[in-house]
């Protein structure tokens, strides 16, 4: 596998930003606290959920 900065060389600098914003720690952090959020009303709130519908709708917007 590339090294990010061997992946990185001669690309455009907006590419660069982009690859280094989600590289950054904070911003890891960031995730890590949303996901925790996510999984804790899922959890609280599982028997209202429809989670065949959840998950159908999350691989679309991971699509």
């Amino acid at each position: 596998m590339l090294a990010r900065k061997d992946y990185l060389k001669g690309k455009q600098q907006i590419y660069i930003d982009f690859v280094n914003s989600y590289a950054d720690e904070t911003f890891q952090g960031y995730v890590h606290e949303m996901i925790q959020l996510l999984d804790d009303l899922v959890t609280k709130h599982q028997d209202e959920l429809d989670m065949d519908l959840l998950l159908q709708q999350f691989m679309y917007s991971s699509a």
